[in-house]
This record gives C-alpha cells, structure tokens and sequence, in this order.
C-alpha cells in the first residue's frame, strides 16, 4: 500500500471535506443523513481547527488527499478519543480505510490518547468491517444523538 500521510486539516480543506461530507454514501452512513449546508458546515469546520479537543487531519497518497479524520478528546478527559473517518469517494474500495485506522494509532498516541474508539452505526457493514481489520473490537451497543450506534474499541 502506498504510504499515508496525515497533515492537519486547513481553512483551504473546508471545500473538500465539505464535498466529501455532503456524497450520497456518507450521508448515508451518518447519524444525520441530511445535505449539510454551506454555511453550516463552514461554521463547523472553521470552529473545528480552532479547537484543543479536536484534531482534524488530511490524509494523502502521494499529495493527494484519500481522506478526513478527526480525533475527538472524550470529554471525561480519560484518555479516550472518538475517531471519525471519510474516505474520499473516488479513494473507496481500494482498502485505504483500514490503512488510515491503523496509521492513526501512533497519532492519536502521540497526542496523548490511550485508546481509540469509533461510533458505527449498525447498518454501516463496510466500516464495521474495515475497523476489525484494523484490530479494534465491538464493546458496545449504544445511542448517538438518538440513533442507535455499535461501538468499537482499539484492541489493546
């Protein structure tokens, strides 16, 4: 596999995270399946960077950029994070997915995070599939924003 290449997220990503964010097969696989506005998501972006909790990233493969992830601090302050990741549409099916999992391990270490878990919704197959392969297992059936959600947690 060619070598990932996470850079953090700039104010010039908010359009391509945007395009990403509002693909018929993300939406699909959100706890909100609604289109995402402009100005909506430019808020969230722009308030994202700013932020100590959050760590937004570009992924890229030889410049080019494959995927969004973002690791969110657990607000206990336990050391948990939240990983969040889109593989661009034109980089799916190429098993990128599980690479970027694994990638973002020593990441997330490296900013002070013990473990890493991922919040799946349960007809989301294909990243509960990618997130086992990465090495993490389902702990958990819980609720996101009223949603019913799997949870995954980093094999440790």
């Amino acid at each position: 596999m060619a070598e990932l290449r996470f850079r953090p997220a700039l104010p010039a990503d908010a359009e391509l995270v945007y395009r990403w964010a509002n693909d018929p097969v993300t939406r699909a696989a959100s706890f909100s399946n609604e289109l995402i506005g402009w100005d909506q998501h430019l808020a969230w972006f722009t308030a994202q960077l700013g932020r100590d909790d959050r760590h937004p990233f570009v992924v890229e493969v030889d410049g080019a950029p494959v995927a969004f992830v973002r690791l969110d601090a657990s607000a206990a302050k336990d050391g948990l994070c939240t990983i969040s990741v889109n593989v661009a549409p034109e980089a799916r099916g190429r098993g990128l997915g599980v690479g970027v999992l694994r990638a973002a391990t020593p990441i997330a270490a490296g900013l002070g995070f013990a473990q890493i878990e991922a919040l799946i919704r349960p007809d989301n197959h294909a990243s509960q599939r990618a997130f086992v392969r990465a090495g993490y297992e389902q702990s958990a059936s819980v609720v996101v924003n009223g949603e019913p959600a799997l949870r995954y947690l980093e094999a440790t």
